[in-house]
């Protein structure tokens, strides 16, 4: 979050011409890393449901061994709320913790003659 906010705001201000602020080699290997993750994640909690068996009609779901609804119930009751407020105050601290970085780049390259009048 951190990383996305400060490179957004970096490339707001140069026009998006280019210039990345941060190596190209870990901002490519982002996204094929995180993948692999989600596919993992996918492969271990994947369920495989017998469509011939359960899902010919709507009584079919009597004969799962467990309910669906109930899946989906603890979830909604127990962990929304807790959800909620650690994704309000990761978001805040993300864009607090962006903003900032951006706000200290952008002033050493502001000063240091990249980003002056003259071309220096």
């Amino acid at each position: 979050m951190a990383f996305s906010i400060g490179l957004f705001l970096f490339n707001l201000i140069n026009g998006y011409s280019g210039q990345v602020a941060v190596e190209s080699l870990t901002y490519s290997l982002l996204s094929v890393n995180m993948t692999t993750w989600v596919m993992l994640a996918y492969l271990l909690f994947d369920v495989h449901l017998d469509r011939k068996k359960y899902g010919s009609s709507r009584q079919a779901e009597s004969l799962l061994p467990y309910e669906i609804g109930h899946l989906y119930s603890y979830t909604r009751t127990s962990h929304t709320a807790k959800f909620y407020a650690h994704f309000l105050t990761y978001l805040a601290l993300g864009l607090l913790t962006g903003g900032l970085l951006f706000a200290v780049y952008y002033k050493s390259s502001a000063e240091s003659g990249v980003l002056l009048s003259n071309g220096q």
